[in-house]
């Protein structure tokens, strides 16, 4: 089954998500996420993560702090 194409801000936030890993060994936190992106609130990494994971390109693990899983 075909996966639903991404926004651009999904894509950016995606794209972010698979470079940290690449580059730290694990993926990074909500709250890295905010910070790297500059949102004062951390729910809106939440809400990304959450749209990009019902798009199957992601899979949220026990609602730990690195629980992303990039499938």
């Amino acid at each position: 089954m075909p996966r639903s194409p991404l926004t651009k801000a999904q894509r950016r936030v995606f794209d972010f998500i698979v470079y940290y890993k690449n580059s730290n060994g694990r993926p990074p936190t909500r709250r890295e996420i905010s910070d790297h992106f500059g949102w004062t609130a951390h729910n809106a990494a939440s809400q990304h993560l959450l749209l990009i994971e019902r798009k199957g390109y992601l899979r949220l693990v026990d609602n730990t702090a690195r629980g992303i899983e990039i499938l």
